[in-house]
């Protein structure tokens, strides 16, 4: 380059670089509208390398990322202490340190409610975003671990306890969990949850392999798991049928009084023992014992004594008509009933205004 060709470009910078420090510094005789100053800022780039200084050639190529900040812009040495311009990108800017930092995108200057409420409230599915969007920043990440409450971890079959731990750790305030269908999931899973029974809300085992030893460790160790709402302990094949009875529905009704949901559907060692104790759940408003062996003339009667109770489904038990009519009496809140595989039924004589019979 020749002198002449040089010595007119670093005056054309330095006017540039004036010009642009008295707009910046509020000087009203110069400062036109803001989107044109931004205009002309965004017309002068430069490049700068992301690798390392000391990489050799046997590296590749270095690689370059094109960086919306005039050049002009980062060379102010303003009396001002500190410069701060976070419309289209964010410069800072001191006396003897210029620090230069982008703006990757609009997220970035959205609250950390509002990232919340687009990414982690259900608007798109929970698991794909938090297993890669609270992985692109801490930002991100600090705002899962405070604002995700619920997350769905179902059909991962070959899911370890060290993730279920992960899990625990990194999203402290998780109020429902869904594992159904996660066959791999066992007594060592659940226990890794211990640190979040005392806040779950929503619990979901369906086809899991968790015992009674695994449901009575998890609640005997929280002593009261007061504000489980659902709990799902549904079986989905003969050996998970064999795998929860009586001892997890004691333990259920000593640690979660709240509990308005309960789905107990082919544990075949649920008898009309645990009917006596599921009394005890004064708010349980759904039960499933479908499958179970408590269908007794004992067990009905003892079920029709709660107030609340609104959908109960008794398929493919031993119940007769005598069973149903004393439910159907006696339940007023009654709404849905399900009986679905029962032989010998007529129903004939019942009438329950309001009820829908699934048979």
């Amino acid at each position: 380059m020749s002198p002449t060709r040089r010595l007119q470009n670093q005056k054309q910078n330095l006017v540039q670089r004036r010009r642009l420090q008295r707009r910046l510094s509020g000087d009203s005789s110069l400062v036109d509208s803001r989107k044109r100053v931004w205009d002309e800022i965004e017309t002068h780039t430069f490049q700068c390398s992301t690798s390392s200084p000391k990489s050799s050639r046997r590296d590749g190529p270095r690689s370059h990322t094109v960086l919306n900040i005039p050049r002009s812009l980062c060379q102010i040495h303003s009396a001002q202490p500190e410069i701060d311009v976070r419309e289209k990108g964010i410069i800072v800017a001191s006396k003897n340190n210029v620090r230069t930092r982008s703006i990757h995108s609009a997220l970035d200057v959205l609250p950390d409610e509002v990232l919340s409420k687009i990414f982690f409230d259900g608007y798109v599915d929970s698991t794909e975003v938090i297993k890669n969007l609270s992985c692109v920043s801490k930002r991100f990440r600090s705002v899962a671990q405070e604002t995700v409450l619920q997350l769905d971890l179902s059909r991962f079959e070959k899911i370890q306890p060290q993730n279920v731990a992960s899990v625990v750790s990194r999203f402290h305030n998780l109020t429902s969990l869904d594992f159904n269908y996660c066959s791999g999931f066992t007594d060592s899973h659940l226990l890794e949850l211990t640190p979040l029974a005392r806040q779950l809300r929503v619990l979901r085992l369906k086809g899991t392999s968790v015992t009674d030893k695994g449901i009575s460790g998890l609640l005997g160790i929280t002593q009261n798991a007061a504000m489980l709402e659902e709990l799902d302990l549904s079986a989905m094949n003969r050996p998970q049928s064999l795998m929860r009875g009586d001892k997890s529905v004691i333990a259920i009704t000593k640690s979660c009084p709240h509990l308005k949901s309960m789905s107990l559907g082919w544990c075949t060692l649920v008898t009309p023992d645990s009917i006596v104790e599921i009394k005890r759940l004064t708010q349980l408003q759904e039960l499933d014992l479908s499958m179970c062996n408590a269908a007794s003339l004992s067990a009905c009667t003892i079920l029709s004594g709660m107030p609340y109770l609104q959908v109960l489904d008794m398929s493919a038990t031993g119940v007769t008509d005598s069973h149903i009519r004393i439910l159907v009496e006696r339940l007023r809140c009654l709404k849905v009933l399900s009986l679905k595989h029962v032989p010998g039924l007529s129903l004939e004589g019942l009438e329950l205004k309001g009820c829908v019979y699934n048979t």
